[in-house]
C-alpha cells in the first residue's frame, strides 16, 4: 500500500534536489538551431541575389534569354526560401515582427 506525500512516501511535484530542469536541455536545444537557421538564411539570401543577378548578367552578356529569365526565376525563389527559414529561426527566437 502506498503513502501519501509526507516522510517515508513517494513526493510528487518538483523537488528543488532532482538536479537541472529537463526542460532547459531543450530550449538550449531550440536557441541553437534558431541561431542555425537565422545564419542559414542570410547565406541563402547571399546565394539568391547571386545567382539573380549572375544569371541576368550573364544571359545578357551572352545574349541568351533563357539564362537570363531562368537565372533571374532561381535566384528569386531562393530568396523567398530564404526569408521563410529566417521567419522560422526568428519565431523561434522569439523575434518575430
Amino acid at each position: 500500500m502506498q503513502q501519501g506525500p509526507g516522510p517515508g512516501g513517494p513526493q510528487f511535484g518538483y523537488d528543488q534536489n532532482q538536479g537541472p530542469n529537463p526542460w532547459a536541455a531543450k530550449a538550449a536545444e531550440d536557441a541553437v538551431k534558431a541561431k542555425k537557421l537565422v545564419s542559414l538564411s542570410r547565406w541563402l539570401l547571399l546565394g539568391g541575389c547571386a545567382v539573380m543577378f549572375g544569371g541576368c548578367g550573364g544571359g545578357i552578356a551572352l545574349q541568351f534569354g533563357p539564362l537570363a529569365i531562368g537565372g533571374s526565376i532561381v535566384g528569386i525563389l531562393v530568396i523567398i526560401a530564404a526569408s521563410i527559414v529566417g521567419s522560422v529561426g526568428r519565431g523561434m527566437q522569439g523575434r518575430i515582427i
